[in-house]
């Protein structure tokens, strides 16, 4: 649960979130 995420997005670095949090950011970026 302690998981880190790198998101990447166009090739650049996105940011670092927590795999609790996957979902929520790909719903809010409509991934």
């Amino acid at each position: 649960e302690g998981r880190r995420v790198v998101v990447v997005r166009d090739g650049r670095l996105v940011g670092i979130i927590s795999s609790s949090d996957v979902a929520r950011w790909m719903q809010r970026h409509k991934l």
